[in-house]
């Protein structure tokens, strides 16, 4: 969308992704569904995803960012493992499973 220099083309096409969007979740597209089913059978379990997001934004970050990042990512994963979740990955954790 923002490669549309107009600002009038760029409002019709974001309009036009809209009214696709909408139709396709009045037909029962849930994408959150389509993430769980195209997703490859074997993907790295939750707390490796979160070790690679960690280093990923902490590539040039101060110390004490990259501390905090740190300090939160570990109370979420002994969050995981208390809760028995650590065998998922990270799109299969949702509001059901994280109650």
């Amino acid at each position: 969308m923002n490669r549309i220099q107009n600002a009038r083309e760029r409002y019709e096409w974001g309009k036009s992704a809209e009214r696709f969007m909408n139709q396709k979740l009045q037909q029962g597209f849930n994408p959150f569904e389509e993430i769980n089913i195209a997703s490859p059978a074997k993907l790295p379990v939750i707390e490796q995803q979160l070790k690679i997001i960690i280093e990923e934004n902490t590539r040039s970050a101060s110390k004490s960012k990259i501390n905090s990042y740190n300090e939160q990512c570990n109370r979420l994963i002994k969050y995981i493992k208390s809760e028995g979740l650590q065998d998922i990955s990270m799109h299969e954790l949702n509001a059901d499973r994280g109650k």
